[in-house]
Order: structure tokens, then C-alpha cells, then sequence
């Protein structure tokens, strides 16, 4: 918006202030007054010494962000103008001046080189690619003995490739940033586009290589940007013009994947050649960590702890740093499921520094798992409403329940969980049923309060208030009815939300009517179907209730979950409220199939894309075995453990993924009676890793069905106590066990089980 000059003065009139002389105490005299420094104004006080010295005793910012008047001359009138109107009039009057020029002499090389960015500036994605072009040809036809000629035409093929890429047009350039991979291949940047291109132009597996094979690199000779990180830069700057990739995604994923192995590698060597590489030493564990390498996460951070202790106490950082590793140590040990490791790190921190919440977040964490709950729950209730350190938004209780969610989605849960999250919630959800309640009290028809009052009673878990609450919102609803798609739509909505409220309540009969009365509006509503299953379930109508939960296999909520994974999640919330039905188990069974053949299509429509997409490739196996689909199961696997056999970094996470990789195989064996063939592969696990106790279930299971009875009662009475997996409680003769369970449920027995399961359930003499 333009502001006129006689604007402008009214705006200042109320800020400056006229300049006052007044004598001082000491007989000389000082000036009051505003004064403006940049863009900020400021009220005074200057003191006039006698020999001339000006001194400012005093000042007050009165305000700031305040426009920087300008004396301009344009075409010899003199006008007053601001320093952000005369940037944003710039490129428009430079746009000017450089068409003037090429009018006049179409050769210019200044104006032919400023004219791409000023449109691109502008956001004339076609006038840039044009006037690019048109640089171009310039530079093409420059000597060849111009020095400078192979790298400035190099650069102008990569500007008009980005340009091109604004203006959609992809064909362009892959063309351009091919002409500028052949001037130099030194340099990066063509390449990048080139891959960019091939993505934006659908040509997915072309562009993957690039992009895969370039990890590492820096982008030039003489530039420090790492391939991954250009790459990701140029791809978001192209997306926020909404010019993107549905495979953008899981390319970028395995670019992480293989950058973050190659700075694992990295980082190991540093620690070999130098131990107290304090770098490697910091970043080393967070690697690990996104690895979901738990145990070597938490390993490596103790020993960043413990070179953290070596520092000088007179070094002033020394405490901070190390509050912060034994946080972070504490946070690992949670996942590797060392829940007293995890308290005795946090209570260290608390030592050196008790005011920290991030400490005592930890601390209620291991308390709970440990399973001291009053003690945890005293921490979590405790700190309700604080701002966590070092935020000045994050509250306390949106840091926990983050925190929930992380360590739910890595499978460290507890009974009390859902306890403690209800106790952080509850504060919030009390506020607003006040507010609600009140609000209905004044007014009954309070259309915000009503539509949300239902809500704020479920997550209290106070059910049949929900239901009443929500059985008066319909009444509302129904009375305003316009009956118009927008009205019908919300009343559907509210429909389906009731009958998942009276499920939860145990009404079964009611949330069938209601998921009736949703249906009317719209037959196709899954919300409403899914709810309507349910009920019909439980009412004994189970018959019903599976044709409608095999019929919608396939489809999507509206939040874009599978129908599969929104079953199984119901199912569970429904028992955990007590609501129990014998036909749930084989329910669960038919969803679970549904996810497992949704999972294969899926690596397997990946695989073809990309015969070398790693998560595919170590996922597919397992999911064949879910399928009973043994014999696939392990051909996938040992197309897997040969796709890490021909990796060329033989680093520590490559031994662990192939050792990983050989259990996995061993496993799928024993389905297929290839007792030999898993002992085989069990044993270059051990080579791996001979440590490994995944392995040797696996090879004591082979060895059973080979007939070699003591060799396999030496392996499965020698480990009772131990932990088969470092980063889970699970007890090798619970392990054991529940592999025999597996293993004849797929049809593949053994006479000695009964005499194992009883050895294995009698105390260890």
C-alpha cells in the first residue's frame, strides 16, 4: 500500500517531540528531544558539555521498525521515500533500465545476464526461462578461447534449467542440465537437475540412481555443500511452488538411510584412530538412535558421558554438557528397555543440575516402567502447567505425551501408560467442560459447546455423559435442520461419533440405530459401517458383522487409515474397556491377513520400481511368512542377504544388517523343513556375530529336527535367563517357547517339545 507523504508527517506528528534546551545542576545544559538512529526512535536526553562535548545520559526507545526516509529524484522531482518502498520499486525500474539497454543494443552482456533473474525475481517463470535462453546463445557464441567461456555457459545451462523447472517445463530441463553435464561433470549441479527432471517427468527409477549414487559427494571442487543437503534444499524451494513428487519421499528416505550409514563408518574410524574424538563421540549414539539401534545408542553415549567427566572442572561448560549427555543417555536406555539404567542416568543429572524438566521427565518415565507408578505419577502431576527448558511454548505435559507417543511407537509401553496420559490430559479437558457447561448454562443452543462437550467427556473417559451429551447435539442438530448437503453432512458426523460413544458405554443396541440413522444420510459413510460392525458384534450377530468387516478390505478412512488398521485399533480400545467377544480373535486374524497383503503389494510394487529398495527387500520376507507363503519367504530373504553381500561397505552396520538378514532366512527355513539349509544360515550369523542369541534359537531349533537331540538341548537348556534381544526383557525361555507355539502353528511339530516345554518351565537347577 502506497502512503502519501502528507500521510506520512501525520503519522509522525504524535512521535517526534520539539527540541528543548535546559540548564543542568552542575551549570551547563542539556538537550531533550527525539531523535531517530536507523529505524528506530528514541526520546533523549544529550548533554552539552562546555568545552563541546556531546553526551547521552539518557534514552527510551519509543518506537521501532519505524520507515527510513529517503530524498529521491525522479525525473528531477524531488520526492520523500521510505527504504522498503525504494527495494520494492528496484526491481521493477531495473527491469526497465535493462530492456532500455537491449532495445538499443541486443548484445549487451550486462543487461542479457541481469534480465533471467529479475523475471524470476518477479515470479515470471516464462520471461526468465526466455531471457535465459537468450544468454545463452550469447555465451555459445563466444570464442573458445575465452577462458572463462565453459564455466560461465556451464552456469547459465544450470540457471535455465531451474528456471525451466518453474515453468513446468521438465523436458527442458533434463535438456539443459544434459548440456551442462557435458561442459563439466565435476560440478554437481547439472547432475542434480538431471535427476530432478527425470523425477518431475515420472521416470522414478532413472532419477533414483542419480541420486543414490551421488551420496557424499560435494557438489564441486570448490564447494563444501554435501549432494544431500543441495539436493533437499532445491527440492523444498520447488515444492513450496507446489512442484513436486509422490516418490520424492522414499528416495529421500533412502538418501538419509545410506548418509547416515556412511557417517556411522565414519565416525567408528574416527573413534578407532582417536578415542576422544569428541565429535564422533557426540554424534556417533544420535546415529545409532535413528538407526533404532538402541543398545549401541546407549553404549555409545556412556562413553561420551564418561569423556565428558575427564574435562577440567574449571572448563565452565563442563556441567551443561554433561546434564545434557546423561539426559539423553537416560532417553536411550529407555528404548533399550534398561528402565534402571534410564533412572540412575536421570538422578545423576538431577544431582548436577535439580531444576531441569527434562531430567525429571525421564526420571517419571523410568519410574513408571520400573513400575513405582505413585512415584512417577507424583512427578508427571506435579509439573502440570510448566514450560519446558529452553521453550517458552512447550508445556510440560505436551512434552510427556510426546514423549508417550515416541516410546509407544518403539513398542516400551506399560498398563500404566494410558493412566498417566489421561492424568496429564485431564487438566485441559476440566477447563473446557467448565467453560462448555457454562456456556450451556447461559445459553442452551451454544452451538460451539454442544458441538464439542460430547468430545471433551470421551477423552475423560465418562461414556455415558459422552453419549448424552452427544444425543442432545442431534436434537440440536435436528431442530436447525436445513436439510441441505452441508447440514446432512454434519448430522451424519454426529451420528457416528454417538455410536462410537455408546459402544463405548456398552449400549450395543443404540449405537446400532444410530449407525442406522448415519447410514440414511449417507450409505457410504465408513465411520458409520465400521461402528455398525461392531455393534452387530457385539449383540451375537457375528455372522453380520464379519461380511461388513471382509467387505470394506481395502478401502480408506477419511484420515487415510486402512479399514484394516481402524478395525483392529477399535477392537482394542473395545477391550480395553472390559467389552469382551469370543469371535474378536478370529476378527482380528482376518484384518491382520488384509495389512499383510496390503503390505506386499506394496513391497512388492516397490521392488519393481527399484529391485534395490533396501526396506523392501528386508520387509518382504517376513511378510510372506505371515501369508503362509513359506517357500517365498525364503527366496525374498535370500534375495536379500545377497543384495548385502554385494554392498561394498563392510562396516559394523552392514555385519549387524547380514547377520540380521541370515536369522531371518534360518527362521523361514525351518517353515519349509530346510532343517539343513538353517542350520547353514544360522551359522554365518554366528559368524557375524557370534554373540548373537537369535541365532542360536534358530540353530538349536534346526538341530532338533535334524535328530541331533543333545546337541540341541545343549543350546536350549544352556541360555535360560539370559536376554535373547539386548533392547527387550524377553527371556530366552520365554522366546523358546513361543517359537514352539509358532512353529506348530504352521504345521511344523516335533515329539520333543513336550519334554523342552517342561524343562524349560521348571526352575534352573
Amino acid at each position: 500500500m502506497w502512503i502519501g507523504l502528507r500521510q506520512r508527517r501525520a503519522m509522525c506528528v504524535d512521535k517526534f517531540r520539539p527540541l528543548l534546551l535546559e540548564p543542568t545542576s552542575d551549570k551547563e545544559w542539556q538537550a531533550i528531544g527525539t531523535m531517530q538512529i536507523g529505524n528506530t526512535f528514541w526520546e533523549a536526553s544529550l548533554h552539552l558539555a562546555r568545552n563541546g562535548d556531546v553526551n547521552m545520559q539518557q534514552s527510551r526507545q519509543i518506537e521501532k521498525d519505524w520507515p527510513v526516509f529517503l530524498d529521491t529524484f525522479v525525473d528531477g522531482i524531488r520526492e520523500q521515500r521510505t527504504t522498503a518502498e525504494m527495494d520494492a520499486s528496484k526491481p521493477k525500474n531495473d527491469l526497465a533500465k535493462a530492456l532500455a539497454t537491449l532495445k538499443g543494443n541486443p548484445k549487451d552482456p550486462d543487461a542479457l545476464k541481469q534480465l533471467p533473474p529479475l523475471y524470476f525475481g518477479m515470479k515470471r517463470w516464462k520471461d526468465a526461462v526466455d531471457a535465459e535462453k537468450n544468454w545463452v546463445a550469447y555465451l555459445a557464441e563466444q570464442p573458445d578461447a575465452v577462458p572463462t567461456k565453459t564455466a560461465t555457459l556451464r552456469d547459465a545451462y544450470d540457471l535455465l534449467a531451474w528456471y525451466q523447472f518453474y515453468a513446468r517445463d521438465f523436458a527442458g530441463a533434463l535438456a539443459s542440465s544434459e548440456a551442462a553435464v557435458k561442459l563439466d561433470p565435476a560440478v554437481l549441479t547439472g547432475e542434480e537437475e538431471h535427476a530432478l527432471a527425470l523425477l518431475f517427468l515420472g521416470r522414478t527409477k532413472e532419477a533414483e540412481t542419480i541420486f543414490l549414487a551421488n551420496g557424499g559427494e560435494k557438489m564441486g571442487p570448490s564447494s563444501n555443500t554435501v549432494w544431500e543437503d543441495s539436493v533437499t534444499g532445491d527440492y523444498n524451494a520447488l515444492k513450496r511452488e507446489g512442484i513436486t513428487s509422490p516418490d520424492a519421499q522414499r528416495i529421500w528416505n533412502l538418501m538419509a538411510l545410506r548418509q547416515d550409514r556412511r557417517n556411522t563408518g565414519a565416525y567408528e574410524q574416527a573413534l578407532k584412530q582417536n578415542p576422544n574424538d569428541e565429535k564422533a563421540l557426540r554424534q556417533l549414539p544420535y546415529l545409532y538412535s535413528k538407526a533404532k539401534r538402541w543398545t549401541d545408542a546407549v553404549e555409545g553415549e556412556k562413553r561420551l558421558v564418561a569423556f565428558l567427566k575427564t574435562k577440567p572442572d574449571t572448563d565452565t561448560t563442563k556441567n551443561t554438557n554433561l546434564v545434557d549427555a546423561l539426559d539423553v543417555l537416560s532417553w536411550y536406555q529407555l528404548f533399550a528397555r534398561d528402565f534402571a539404567g534410564s533412572f540412575a542416568s536421570a538422578d545423576e543429572a538431577r544431582k548436577l543440575n535439580p531444576d531441569q524438566l527434562f531430567t525429571e521427565s525421564q526420571r517419571a518415565h523410568a519410574l513408571m516402567f520400573l513400575g513405582r507408578d505413585q512415584e512417577a505419577e507424583a512427578i508427571y502431576v506435579g509439573n502440570i502447567g510448566r514450560k519446558m527448558n529452553g521453550s517458552q511454548d512447550q508445556t510440560w505435559e505436551a512434552a510427556v505425551l510426546g514423549d508417550f507417543t515416541a516410546l509407544e511407537n518403539e513398542g516400551v509401553t506399560t498398563r500404566e501408560l494410558p493412566r498417566m496420559r489421561g492424568l496429564l490430559q485431564r487438566p485441559e479437558y476440566e477447563r473446557l467442560l467448565g467453560e462448555y457447561l457454562q456456556s450451556l448454562k447461559t445459553n442452551p443452543n451454544d452451538e460451539t459447546a454442544l458441538h464439542y462437550l460430547p468430545g471433551v467427556f470421551y477423552n475423560m473417559h465418562r461414556y455415558p455423559e459422552a453419549v448424552e451429551a452427544g444425543k442432545n447435539r442431534i436434537a440440536h442438530l435436528l431442530r436447525e435442520n436445513k436439510h441441505d448437503a452441508e447440514s446432512s453432512q454434519t448430522l451424519n458426523s454426529a451420528y457416528g461419533s454417538l455410536s462410537w460413544y455408546q459402544l463405548l458405554a456398552g449400549d450395543f443396541a443404540g449405537a446400532l440405530a444410530s449407525t442406522d440413522a448415519a447410514l440414511k444420510l449417507e450409505s457410504g459413510d465408513l465411520v458409520a459401517t465400521m461402528n455398525r460392525a461392531h455393534a452387530l458384534l457385539f449383540l451375537g450377530r457375528e455372522k453380520e458383522a464379519e461380511a461388513i468387516y471382509v467387505a470394506n478390505v481395502g478401502k480408506k478412512m477419511d484420515s487415510d487409515q486402512p479399514w484394516d488398521e481402524g478395525v483392529l485399533d477399535d477392537l482394542t480400545s473395545l477391550e480395553n474397556e472390559r467389552f469382551m467377544n469370543a469371535d474378536v480373535a478370529r476378527i482380528r486374524t482376518l484384518m491382520r491377513r488384509a495389512g499383510y497383503e496390503r503390505l506386499l503389494a506394496r513391497y512388492t510394487a516397490e521392488l519393481k520400481g527399484n529391485p534395490n529398495d533396501e526396506n523392501a527387500l528386508s520387509r518382504i520376507g517376513d511378510v510372506y511368512l505371515r501369508l503362509d507363503r513359506a517357500k517365498e519367504a525364503v527366496d525374498a530373504q535370500k534375495n536379500y542377504v545377497a543384495w548385502l553381500q554385494r554392498e561394498t561397505n563392510h562396516d559394523a552396520a552392514w555385519s549387524n544388517s547380514l547377520s540380521g538378514a541370515y536369522v531371518g532366512l534360518a527362521w523361514f527355513q525351518i517353515f519349509t523343513h530346510d532343517f539343513a539349509g538353517s542350520l547353514a544360515s544360522s551359522d554365518e550369523a554366528l559368524k557375524l556375530n557370534p554373540k548373537d542369541l537369535a541365532a542360536q534359537t534358530n540353530r538349536a531349533h534346526a538341530l532338533l529336527f535334524l535328530g541331533r537331540t543333545k546337541d540341541a538341548d545343549a543350546i536350549y537348556l544352556g541360555h535360560r535367563g539370559e536376554k535373547v534381544f539386548a533392547n527387550s526383557d524377553e527371556k530366552w525361555e520365554d522366546a523358546i517357547l513361543g517359537d514352539f507355539d509358532d512353529l506348530e502353528k504352521g504345521g511344523v511339530a516335533n515329539p520333543n517339545f513336550a519334554r523342552l516345554r517342561a524343562l524349560l518351565k521348571a526352575p534352573a537347577k
